[in-house]
């Protein structure tokens, strides 16, 4: 007898879900804090928030673990060993290792678009005219001007 089985595979999904989330509130932040450059205390200031929405997105139910585990045991283990937290990949029926590889690809986002966020969002000053209220952003020159320079 042969029996099919579907899996639904959404590790991916959860983890650009919660990478949203936190583009989100990223950018509210940086709209909010000023003329903000550093990277490093951006992710200082965010550390904490990606462990909590890395551990929101790891599924509750026994099955969808099953499954994301079965789907992915060794990009699991891998991320669950490189945290170097235990000897068992498969603890907590392998909630552990999903959070530990939600976690990992959270922060690795943050690190890869970090700089373009606070270039995007981060009120800066105006490259032409030095005022603090520069609005647009030009991806190509890099440049932040105002709404008075840019309509020049």
């Amino acid at each position: 007898m042969k029996r099919t089985i579907e899996i639904d595979d959404d590790l991916q999904e959860r983890i650009d879900d919660a990478c949203e989330e936190l583009k989100i509130e990223v950018i509210e932040y940086l709209k909010k804090s000023g003329p903000f450059t550093d990277e490093d205390e951006l992710y200082q200031e965010f550390s904490d928030r990606i462990t909590e929405l890395a551990d929101s997105y790891v599924p509750i139910y026994y099955y969808e673990l099953r499954n994301l585990w079965y789907l992915h045991s060794d990009l699991l283990t891998e991320a669950y060993e490189s945290v170097g937290i235990g000897s068992d990949p498969f603890e907590k029926d392998g909630a552990v290792a999903i959070y530990c590889h939600i976690d990992q690809e959270v922060r690795w986002w943050l690190a890869e678009n970090a700089d373009q966020l606070i270039a995007e969002h981060c009120p800066q000053e105006c490259e032409d005219c030095g005022l603090e209220n520069a609005s647009h952003y030009n991806s190509v020159t890099h440049l932040h001007v105002c709404d008075d320079c840019i309509s020049a």
